[in-house]
């Protein structure tokens, strides 16, 4: 009885902060707020005869583009004694993008990465195509997540199809969306014996239906998982996931809610061993934009109750703010990010001042972040340098 007491009450101050929070989705602009600015490139057009006529050529069916990301920092952190350190990060997405005509997209992308050690992969390949200017298919390699509406907290069990292929199948109308997928996971595939594990083609298969809809301006999402026997912790085969969302905006404050219940026995739904584990996330976000200085605070709190854990109740707040504009020339801004899980007393602060235009297509970053927990001291970082983040 203890634990249904425990999500009533969490959904109870859900609820609460439903009436009380959330005009405009200003979810964009807050967001721009943690990434890197880069200064605008203009071209000086060349003047043309007026009596020339200019004749344009056919737009390409194909579209390469490209992401840099990359960071290169040095610093010290403090342990007992004062340590030297040093980061180097680097990712480069290679993007093509075919589209033969209106109803069909081919969607590539070629990942090279350094971080612990050099990687080249294939991050997804797969098509879009429009049926009866109504109905989405979408077909191969390519990640694929359930649900969305929480900014920092994430939950990793609706999210883990990257490497499988899919296909979905997704139906939208004027207020909502509806979507289903199947997913094959080829992870551990038996190559040598191609048409042994075909014959086990559903053994492989993990499916997924999603529902959205709103409804007097409140966004609704229920959603469903159903793992394979291939997908496994530790050996035992995942259990279905359900879930729900909700978000409302309310007076400029943008309010939400996601459950999501993991199922081991639909047979004892009314019972604790019904489950496996419970994660109920509410938060809030705002985005004042209308002074000089924009700013913007986002702040979540999360209860989880897992049976597989030491500490069968954990309870997590993060937050999020920063503010733009600042300086001479408005060209540099402050970020805060924090995360305290109070039944361990541990957690990570970081605070950060980016400027950019001093490096083209680049932010210079100066951050202090300390972590901690009961159990050990506090450990201080100090770092600095520089973050590129360039799409071509």
């Amino acid at each position: 009885m203890m634990f249904f007491k425990k999500i009533t009450l969490f959904i109870f101050f859900f609820n609460l902060a439903f009436i009380i929070f959330s005009q405009n989705n200003d979810e964009d602009d807050f967001d721009l707020l943690f990434e890197t600015d880069v200064e605008d490139v203009y071209l000086e057009q060349t003047k043309t005869s007026e009596n020339v006529v200019s004749v344009s050529a056919p737009p390409s069916i194909f579209n390469f583009s490209g992401n840099l990301d990359a960071v290169l920092s040095g610093g010290i952190f403090y342990q007992d004694k004062i340590h030297p350190a040093g980061y180097l990060e680097f990712s480069n997405d290679l993007i093509l993008t075919v589209r033969p005509n209106s109803f069909l997209n081919i969607n590539g992308c070629l990942n090279v990465s350094l971080e612990k050690s050099f990687n080249l992969s294939l991050s997804y390949f797969y098509f879009d195509y429009l049926m009866f200017n109504r109905i989405y298919v979408s077909a191969g390699k390519k990640d694929q997540i359930m649900g969305g509406y929480t900014r920092i907290i994430t939950e990793n069990s609706i999210t883990d199809t990257s490497g499988n292929i899919n296909l979905d199948l997704k139906i939208p109308w004027s207020t909502g969306t509806f979507f289903a997928f199947m997913s094959w996971n080829i992870n551990g595939l038996n190559m040598n014996n191609v048409y042994s594990e075909m014959k086990n083609f559903t053994e492989r298969m993990t499916y997924a239906i999603e529902f959205e809809q709103t409804i007097h301006k409140t966004s609704l999402n229920l959603f469903a998982k159903y793992y394979s026997q291939a997908e496994k912790i530790n050996g035992i085969r995942k259990s279905p996931v359900l879930g729900i969302e909700a978000k409302r905006t309310i007076v400029g404050i943008d309010s939400y809610l996601q459950c999501i219940v993991e199922v081991k026995n639909y047979k004892r739904l009314f019972y604790k061993d019904g489950y496996g584990r419970f994660s109920g996330i509410v938060g809030f976000y705002r985005l004042w934009d209308q002074m000089e200085h924009d700013v913007g605070l986002n702040v979540e709190y999360q209860v989880v109750w897992n049976q597989y854990s030491d500490r069968e109740f954990e309870h997590i707040i993060a937050l999020q703010a920063g503010i733009n504009h600042l300086g001479k020339n408005k060209n540099s801004k402050i970020v805060f990010e924090g995360k305290h899980n109070f039944v361990c007393f541990g957690g990570t602060s970081k605070i950060a001042l980016l400027t950019s235009g001093i490096i083209p297509y680049a932010d210079w970053v100066n951050a202090i972040e300390i972590e901690y927990q009961r159990s050990i001291k506090f450990i201080p970082k100090i770092m600095t340098g520089i973050s590129i983040d360039l799409n071509y």
